[in-house]
């Protein structure tokens, strides 16, 4: 893929990404939990000129209501969240995405574990790095009430 992209320009290099992203979603349909797959689609994202991030979003949350602890998928959506320019691809808006899924079931591990690594960007400690504001421990908001980040 790299050789084909050489010779390539932007537009070229677009419509490549486009269907191999359509082809990766086909695979998908067969296999959700193929991790050759999913980092191949990481890798076509990060590749494209213009990457369709609302839409790989949109992917994700439509693969997690097929199974909701596919935890590739989660994978897969916090790489799309880190890298994406839109506006709906925030830690507080992801944050509000797993209390959905965890009201939904509340032993879906997965949901938890993406929420576990988005406590330290919502409830950031000012004065220290990777850790949560004491008061929303203390509350359980951010935890076992479930709430949604203020």
């Amino acid at each position: 893929m790299q050789t084909l992209f050489q010779s390539l320009d932007d537009t070229g290099k677009q419509q490549v990404c486009a269907k191999e992203l359509d082809f990766l979603t086909t695979c998908l349909a067969t296999n959700p939990k193929s991790y050759g797959v999913w980092h191949q689609r990481q890798w076509i994202m990060a590749a494209a000129p213009q990457p369709p991030w609302a839409t790989e979003l949109d992917n994700c949350t439509k693969f997690l209501l097929l199974d909701e602890r596919n935890f590739h998928c989660w994978d897969y959506r916090r790489f799309v969240v880190s890298r994406s320019p839109e506006p709906d691809a925030t830690a507080g808006a992801e944050f509000g995405f797993t209390l959905d899924k965890i009201s939904e079931n509340f032993s879906n591990y997965s949901a938890w574990h993406y929420r576990s690594t988005l406590l330290p960007k919502v409830h950031a400690e000012p004065s220290a790095v990777n850790r949560i504001q004491k008061d929303a421990l203390d509350e359980g908001t951010c935890v076992c009430g479930l709430a949604r980040p203020r």
